[in-house]
């Protein structure tokens, strides 16, 4: 009776708006960042981020935005197992030129978002998404910009991923060693990743 209540509900509705403002304030501090209420953003103030699997809700994600982040996103979600799947408006800033690890052991993440992908200013995003197990597929205009100098190992293991996007290219002269190696799955590698395979 009590749950279909409109106060109730309301009251309800309080308390885990404070309960994630006290949550989003302790993950600022972690960072050594200020949590906005107004706009639900943590400004990093120019520090490096990396998330603790406690910080996602119970649906394996987030709803707060970064903002004045570091340009070095490497092991931004080291071993965050329990990462299912990003905001829909979560995006790479153009500043970030190290993606290595970002996404490193995170075995439950399943998609990324639609308008996801990596900058110019990447230079590496080795080892990327490496041991995401389930990660099925990536946004349709994914590509490895030409900024990018080591991709090596960026999907190893990546055993549920089945294709590419058709736009999907790696930059000539950057290093892709092992890059699809364990991704037994996938229909339409790159050529360039067959004359850079390592057994």
């Amino acid at each position: 009776m009590l749950k279909n209540d409109p106060y109730m509900k309301a009251y309800l509705n309080v308390i885990n708006e404070s309960t994630d403002i006290e949550k989003y304030q302790q993950i600022a501090k972690e960072i050594g960042g200020e949590y906005i209420p107004k706009t639900n953003t943590i400004d990093c103030k120019g520090l490096k981020v990396q998330f603790e699997d406690y910080w996602l809700d119970q649906n394996g994600s987030f709803t707060f935005k970064l903002i004045n982040t570091s340009n070095d996103w490497s092991n931004m979600f080291y071993d965050c197992v329990n990462l299912n799947h990003l905001p829909e408006d979560f995006m790479i800033p153009n500043h970030v030129v190290d993606t290595n690890r970002m996404f490193y052991g995170c075995e439950s993440l399943q998609y990324l978002p639609d308008n996801f992908t990596i900058p110019n200013s990447v230079v590496d995003c080795s080892w990327m998404f490496k041991y995401c197990y389930f990660l099925i597929r990536l946004s349709d205009n994914f590509t490895i910009p030409k900024s990018v100098t080591n991709c090596r190992g960026m999907f190893k293991f990546c055993e549920s991923l089945t294709q590419l996007p058709y736009c999907f290219h790696i930059p000539e002269d950057a290093n892709s060693n092992n890059i699809f190696d364990g991704c037994d799955k996938l229909e339409n590698k790159d050529p360039k990743a067959y004359m850079m395979w390592e057994i």
